[in-house]
């Protein structure tokens, strides 16, 4: 009897410390360096120790994306009566050339760009923009704004 007890407990404790299983902790490399690829239909993990080499202002890495759009904050000041009072406040939008940026007007909001299809995805929304000179014109839920290159 005194067997079967601890045979039961070992086999729960380890269940509970997942001993013989195969979990994504124990696939982290030692170097933290080291980028970790994991199919999770196969058991295979594939390690990319590739040297990555510190670049320069002036260079940009082989591997860097860079598109083909607006770059760079565009704002506009908007006014509009709350309560008897005029208010002002400005809203932009700054572009990343990696196709990434941030919206700020009441919220700051991450959001990324798409030049080909002229689309900023943000939150769950997809808005169509258009680039004239420094004219940036985009398509939002209450209207079609038009921000300029600061």
């Amino acid at each position: 009897m005194r067997k079967i007890l601890v045979v039961a407990l070992l086999v729960c404790s380890m269940g509970l410390v997942g001993c013989g299983t195969d979990t994504k902790e124990s696939q982290i490399p030692d170097n933290p360096t080291e980028d970790v690829v994991v199919d999770e239909n196969t058991t295979d993990t594939t390690y990319d120790t590739s040297e990555t080499s510190q670049t320069s202002d002036s260079e940009q890495p082989e591997d860097a994306i860079f598109l083909d759009g607006p770059d760079g904050t565009y704002s506009a000041i908007f006014t509009e009566e709350i309560e008897g009072k005029e208010i002002s406040y400005e809203v932009s939008y700054t572009f990343n050339s990696d196709g990434t940026g941030v919206y700020n007007g009441q919220d700051t909001i991450d959001f990324t760009w798409d030049a080909e299809n002229k689309f900023i995805m943000i939150n769950d929304g997809k808005h169509p923009f258009e680039l004239n000179d420094d004219c940036l014109t985009v398509e939002e839920f209450h209207g079609i704004e038009e921000y300029y290159k600061q």
